[in-house]
């Protein structure tokens, strides 16, 4: 869970402090788990401007922000998550390890893997690229009961599942 926690001297001024208030469900469902963001007036209050500070056990990024970005939501959202990539990046960097990018490929398309170790290994991460893609949600009636089943055979049952699931799913792509 993210802690989110207001300066005094910011939760003294009410306008700013009713600004930030509505970014703080923004920042709980960005940050990663067990980050503190902490709300300051920046140092130039005469600006009416603020700081947003987000730690984690690997990291800290801040980012002042200023009146109109803070009436900005689709501005804000920008720059939350523009700085959680920030805090997420400075635990990555080991992410060009042959050894970490062939557990993560397995998690992750094969077209996204080849950009970062072909296409351009030394990219600035975080980066953006958009295509186009579908999200599939599948709900398995008697899943859960399966399962079970499968778990009491061990590693046997393990195996069917998986090519249960892979056959399922396979059919559902290709429709999609």
């Amino acid at each position: 869970m993210v802690e989110i926690r207001k300066a005094s001297e910011l939760a003294a001024n009410s306008d700013l402090s009713l600004l930030v208030d509505r970014y703080d469900s923004m920042i709980g469902e960005l940050c990663p788990q067990n980050a503190t963001a902490v709300w300051n007036l920046a140092t130039d209050v005469s600006a009416g401007q603020v700081q947003l500070d987000v730690t984690d056990a690997y990291g800290q990024s801040s980012r002042t922000l200023s009146t109109a970005h803070l009436a900005d939501g689709d501005c804000m959202f920008a720059r939350i998550s523009r700085q959680v990539g920030d805090l997420v990046y400075q635990h990555s960097e080991n992410l060009r390890d042959p050894s970490t990018l062939a557990h993560l490929a397995s998690f992750t398309a094969g077209r996204l893997c080849w950009h970062f170790t072909e296409r351009d290994p030394n990219i600035a991460l975080p980066s953006s690229e958009e295509s186009p893609s579908a999200v599939l949600f599948a709900d398995i009636s008697g899943f859960t009961r399966l399962t079970e089943q499968l778990a009491r055979k061990g590693a046997a049952g393990a195996e069917e599942l998986t090519t249960a699931l892979n056959s399922y799913f396979g059919r559902l792509i290709e429709i999609v």
